[in-house]
């Protein structure tokens, strides 16, 4: 019907899929003037595909990613997971269709120059996992009695300098638990480095709050 209404020749891909999502964020002021904050944000969503037009795949674009500057900022934009698995290379993004992810963070006032210099504290953690579908390899595949130990959580500091119009904002972190490694292994803290060794710190620098 679609390809007849268009009156095209080329051949169409269509998908059939569901897609779930929730967002839930709370802050609370903090001090007898208010001038500190705890910002708490949590993320979960699932998306399934049920048409076998192309393969049970999803859309690109419906996967849920993880990892950047408004998410676990310890890892590099959409390079975490799915589950535990162990990329070889940080060039090439990774989707999945299951996402949980929060993150804790502590604000507060430095000091006024040409606005308001600010500092943050914060706690990352989440991963993303993939449903099986029929015929497919399922990398991270999503076990309900295996999914908390593959649970990422990194941690850092941050600045934040306030122009009232616009808030430039940078972000160093660390990982703490990083799934990808061996059971034994996953504690990575304590490798913590400023090279590119097993846990150099990332730099995010982005414009406004993370959440």
């Amino acid at each position: 019907f679609v390809e007849d209404l268009l009156k095209t020749n080329q051949d169409l891909q269509f998908y059939r899929y569901l897609r779930f999502n929730i967002d839930f964020r709370k802050y609370i002021l903090l001090g007898s003037k208010n001038q500190s904050q705890l910002a708490f944000k949590a993320m979960g969503g699932i998306a399934y595909a049920y048409g076998d037009e192309n393969s049970y795949q999803l859309p690109y674009e419906k996967n849920f990613f993880i990892g950047g500057p408004s998410s676990l900022r310890a890892w590099k934009p959409r390079r975490l997971g799915p589950g535990s698995y162990n990329a070889k290379t940080n060039l090439i993004e990774q989707p999945g269709s299951i996402l949980i992810e929060t993150s804790l963070e502590y604000r507060f006032k430095i000091v006024q120059f040409l606005g308001s210099l600010n500092g943050a504290l914060f706690v990352d953690a989440g991963n993303i996992w993939n449903v099986s579908q029929p015929g497919q390899l399922t990398l991270g595949k999503w076990e309900a009695n295996n999914f908390l130990s593959e649970i990422a959580v990194g941690s850092g500091l941050g600045l934040r300098w306030d122009f009232d119009y616009f808030l430039i904002r940078l972000d160093l972190a660390s990982k703490m638990i990083n799934p990808a490694n061996p059971k034994n292994e996953k504690w990575v803290f304590n490798k913590t480095s400023f090279s590119s060794a097993e846990n150099p710190i990332e730099f995010n620098i982005g414009i406004g709050y993370p959440f």
